[in-house]
């Protein structure tokens, strides 16, 4: 009787640590699953030929209320970048720079081939060489002229690409850099096409200047 009881007490016991290896084989599955549901994948990320790859990940938006010294355009995409990294990539000295970046739809991830824009005095580049500007274009595409530059902490670049006009321009948010990239023509700035811009009163020759009648306006003779 006592044996059957022992036995019993052993099987019970037995029980309860596989009762609790199951129960916590399951928590450590269910860490596991929370994890991998939380990781982030990045948005653009170069192809790492020189082992600088720099990736950016989509952020949430800021509020206007989060801002400081920006006003945010009507409609933009938010991205976040490591900061040791952009710091890594702009301050190595071989060239060209190839750096993919993210686009507003439908353009998406572009690569740009940038070199040195040579517009910084050499021995102030010297002495500052934290501070980076660069020029270039795309690599997909033969009508784009980018313009990027580092000032030791964070990028900012206007993209020309055909008749469009993009930026990338960090925003403080709560003590995070974030990037936000928009259109031009979602700013407050109004953009008139090339045709419809006024042409400057000297450019008249003693006539009256027509209103908005492009057809009357007077040639420019240089």
């Amino acid at each position: 009787m006592k044996i059957q009881q022992a036995a019993k007490g052993l099987f019970c016991g037995l029980g309860v640590v596989l009762m609790a290896a199951c129960s916590s084989s399951h928590k450590v599955v269910a860490q596991k699953e929370t994890v991998k549901s939380v990781t982030q994948h990045a948005v653009c990320e170069d192809d790492n030929r020189l082992g600088l790859n720099v990736q950016w990940y989509a952020a949430t938006k800021p509020e206007a209320k989060d801002v400081v010294g920006f006003s945010l355009p009507t409609s933009f995409d938010a991205y976040s970048a490591d900061s040791l990294v952009l710091k890594t990539f702009f301050t190595r000295s071989t060239t060209p720079y190839h750096l993919t970046v993210p686009l507003p739809k439908p353009y998406g991830c572009q690569m740009l081939e940038l070199s040195s824009s040579g517009v910084m005095d050499p021995a102030l580049q010297a002495k500052f060489p934290e501070i980076v500007s660069l020029q270039g274009g795309a690599t997909a595409h033969g009508g784009v002229d980018a313009r990027v530059d580092y000032d030791g902490v964070t990028m900012r670049a206007k993209i020309s690409w055909d008749d469009q006009v993009f930026f990338i321009t960090p925003v403080s948010v709560i003590g995070k850099w974030i990037y936000i990239v928009y259109d031009k023509t979602n700013t407050s700035e109004i953009r008139q096409p090339l045709n419809e811009r006024p042409i400057p009163e000297k450019s008249y020759r003693n006539e009256k200047r027509p209103a908005n009648n492009r057809d009357n306006v007077v040639p420019i003779n240089r």
